[in-house]
């Protein structure tokens, strides 16, 4: 009786079919994501909003300012030269 439950009546194990079904939903559900985040990712210029890259950018611009006051306090670069460069870099 208790094999009955497990196996079927045929046989067949409706655990393992439970289980299948449930991969085989989350197959298909992986699937809708991926193609979700590719035409995502195509209609916004291939890689995500024009506001990150701004922000990479404006992050970009800091690092090399603070690089720039780094050259100047070690003495690499004479004062007209850091004011130049730093003219360079705002624009």
């Amino acid at each position: 009786m208790m094999g009955q439950w497990f196996y079927g009546p045929y046989g067949g194990s409706w655990l393992m079919m439970g289980i299948g079904m449930i991969v085989h939903i989350l197959f298909w559900v992986l699937i809708i994501y991926v193609i979700a985040r590719l035409l995502r990712g195509v209609s916004l210029g291939g890689r995500g909003s024009h506001e990150s890259d701004f922000t990479v950018y404006s992050q970009n611009r800091d690092s090399a300012k603070d690089i720039l006051k780094q050259r100047y306090a070690k003495g690499e670069i004479t004062k007209d030269q850091y004011k130049e460069m730093l003219n360079d870099i705002r624009e």
